[in-house]
């Protein structure tokens, strides 16, 4: 960071020709300018230092110019020591007043008991800065009465302040949709379904969009769940609505005509939606090899995958194609196993590892190689291989 001085004439006489002269904002602006020297202007009987933060000449005149020579009602390097006192650093003031120069007409009697009751909620520092940079107009438009009550609102549906800070990092949009016509609603119909407040709360955090939506469009989407056979009673209602929720359509008649090219009845598409409606989230691509790998290598009916879907989510590289080598390989040493497909698939690790794989090691030694085929050392299955394998 490069410190240098820059002087700045309060009144300026008609002598000074330099476009500060003309526009006291200009004057403040070209402190933060990589290309303006000290030696560029006469220097007046006071003295402001300032840091330098990377503004260009032209960005310069060009924040002046979106000012319009407006009057200023003080001194705009007291503006920016307020910004640098409220923990905002260089690039940060660079950053809100190059998008918004008219930031420098306010004072400090009107952002300071604005940014008081911001930090009385928890926001400090680079997060109170990160916030007023991209909420730059909720500030001044009924604060009190608009954002502020946002912000507490959300803290409490969240949990905690550092929820909240988590989730405006990556999703700016749901602090302007409205309480009243938007959210609300939308939660209270979910609350009329059964769905509890511990799975709203988890699905804002990783899916805020889902909450978002227009409450007419919410409502036909519930409609449209339940057309599909799941009642609004049944523990996959929330799952059927987030899934048709991000997707269109279009995507959804995609899906329903792979499935049928693949065996299925439109009956089925329903059975396996109401199990586990989120079969739907793959891409086309993945469904495809999953439905054709259950089908033609391990044999399945494609009515037996629709009546267990989940079959569909797990991994085929992962977890479908070494425990399917498993299973045939304890098949042709006449080693059966008695228990459902879809149950040897969806068991944990370990215990897929201690009923299928220790007791056979010294028959059959490589069922250990075979396990860990799709798999990364990070997943941590080799680790747990070779402390069952001691145990056992």
């Amino acid at each position: 960071m490069v410190m240098f001085r820059f002087f700045i004439k309060k009144l300026c006489g008609p002598a000074f020709q330099h476009p500060s002269s003309r526009n006291p904002t200009f004057r403040c602006i070209c402190c933060f300018s990589t290309s303006i020297t000290e030696g560029t202007i006469p220097k007046p009987p006071s003295v402001v230092e300032f840091n330098h933060v990377g503004f260009s000449s032209e960005e310069a005149l060009k924040a002046s110019k979106t000012l319009n020579e407006s009057p200023l009602p003080q001194q705009p390097e007291l503006i920016l020591g307020f910004l640098k006192r409220s923990g905002f650093d260089d690039t940060q003031i660079k950053n809100l007043v190059s998008r918004h120069p008219k930031w420098l007409l306010l004072d400090e009697e009107t952002l300071q008991p604005k940014f008081k009751a911001l930090q009385d909620l928890g926001f400090s520092g680079a997060d109170l800065a990160g916030f007023i940079i991209a909420n730059p107009f909720g500030i001044f438009r009924d604060f009190e009465h608009n954002l502020l009550p946002k912000i507490v609102f959300w803290i409490g549906l969240l949990g905690s302040f550092e929820a909240l800070i988590k989730l405006l990092k990556n999703n700016r949009r749901f602090l302007k949709r409205s309480l009243e016509k938007t959210i609300i609603p939308n939660i209270m119909m979910l609350r009329e379904c059964g769905i509890p407040d511990i799975r709203i709360r988890s699905v804002v955090k990783h899916r805020p969009s889902f909450i978002l939506q227009k409450p007419d469009r919410f409502k036909a989407l519930a409609v449209r769940v339940e057309k599909m056979g799941v009642p609004q009673s049944s523990g996959m209602f929330f799952w059927a609505l987030s899934s048709l929720q991000s997707t269109s359509v279009t995507r959804f008649n995609a899906r329903l005509k792979l499935m049928k090219s693949l065996g299925w009845s439109k009956e089925d598409f329903n059975t396996a939606f109401c199990k586990n409606p989120l079969f739907l989230t793959p891409s086309l691509k993945v469904m495809k090899e999953k439905m054709e790998f259950l089908v033609n290598e391990v044999g399945c009916e494609p009515s037996y995958v629709a009546n267990h879907p989940v079959l569909l989510s797990l991994s085929l590289e992962k977890r479908l194609i070494p425990r399917h080598w498993v299973l045939q390989m304890l098949k042709l040493r006449g080693l059966g196993n008695r228990k459902s497909l879809t149950t040897v698939m969806c068991c944990s690790d370990k215990k897929f590892i201690n009923d299928f794989v220790l007791c056979h090691l010294k028959e059959i030694p490589e069922l250990l190689g075979i396990c860990s085929i799709g798999r990364k050392k990070k997943d941590g299955l080799d680790v747990l291989v070779q402390k069952l394998s001691v145990l056992a």
